[in-house]
């Protein structure tokens, strides 16, 4: 499926763009939370994908910056097609993750291309549902939710440990989730923002280091990669534990995962140099050797 398809024009200026901020970037919203009813879902690694119904009833869909033309190969427009929403006529804004085959990593472990609801916005009153209302919607229109973690009588997860630790969950195939995203049951706003924000799994990075090392990096040996990959545990921890470790806040967390991923494949890259193990014979190098091989 085509994730980006033919652009028909901008993103529709009367729905909000999917945006979740991280918890340490709004301590001013997890204060705002304390004590009152949430809910907390599993965020989803994919793309960006809404539909909503024009003025004369028209079904529409965008990807995240851009409506789309209608187009068979086109993902959202399949979406559309599979759960036949050009029937109704909805003053919604439904607003999914586009998930599956070919979608970042596939994290769900999906045979097919599908969405995982997260929003829905009420256009004609510019507002968004409340967790009631929008798991309403998603089952009278049949469409998949993303995973929920939690619904809560009160949120009391006040620091950044907890909620770090809060966010190590797992999809239901047993893969590492990417996070979690938190909100009040009903909808808040702090200074004039929608209370919502999403909670990063720090295992993430590592991770993806090690499919990164892995395919990509030719000399790299196992002895190497998982140097590499322990590296990355300890950066990550120590840029977002920093104010723990150290009494200093460091470079903050949108710095954590890069500066992590850049620490992991130095260490990894340098670690393979080291007489350990068994020679480097990478995933890519592997395959092309066969397919030389057989040309041959």
């Amino acid at each position: 499926a085509n994730i980006g398809g033919d652009i028909r024009g901008r993103f529709p200026a009367f729905i909000p763009k999917t945006d979740e901020p991280n918890f340490q970037r709004v301590p001013e919203m997890v204060e705002a939370l304390l004590g009152e009813p949430f809910y907390a879902t599993l965020k989803v690694d994919g793309s960006s994908g809404t539909v909503f119904w024009d003025e004369d009833g028209v079904v529409r869909a965008c990807s995240r910056n851009f409506e789309l033309k209608d187009r068979p190969d086109t993902a959202v427009w399949q979406l559309v097609q599979k759960y036949d929403l050009a029937r109704h006529s909805l003053p919604l804004a439904l607003q999914f993750e586009i998930v599956g085959p070919g979608i970042q990593k596939n994290r769900l472990g999906l045979k097919e291309v599908d969405l995982r609801l997260f929003n829905v916005w009420r256009i004609d009153q510019r507002r968004y549902l409340d967790f009631d209302d929008m798991l309403a919607v998603a089952q009278s229109l049949g469409l998949p939710m993303v995973e929920l973690v939690e619904v809560g009588a009160s949120f009391e997860l006040k620091d950044d440990e907890a909620l770090r630790h809060y966010a190590e969950r797992t999809y239901a195939n047993g893969a590492t989730a990417e996070g979690v995203v938190i909100r009040p049951l009903k909808e808040m706003q702090v200074n004039g923002e929608r209370l919502s924000f999403k909670v990063i799994n720090l295992l993430t990075t590592p991770l993806f280091g090690l499919f990164f090392m892995a395919l990509f990096v030719r000399r790299a040996t196992p002895f190497g990669t998982w140097v590499g990959a322990a590296a990355g545990v300890v950066a990550v921890v120590f840029i977002n534990y920093s104010r723990e470790l150290i009494g200093s806040p460091g470079i903050g967390f949108i710095w954590s995962m890069p500066a992590s991923l850049a620490v992991q494949v130095c260490v990894g890259c340098a670690a393979s140099l080291l007489p350990i193990g068994p020679e480097a014979q990478p995933l890519l190098t592997r395959g092309i050797d066969s397919l030389e091989n057989v040309a041959s």
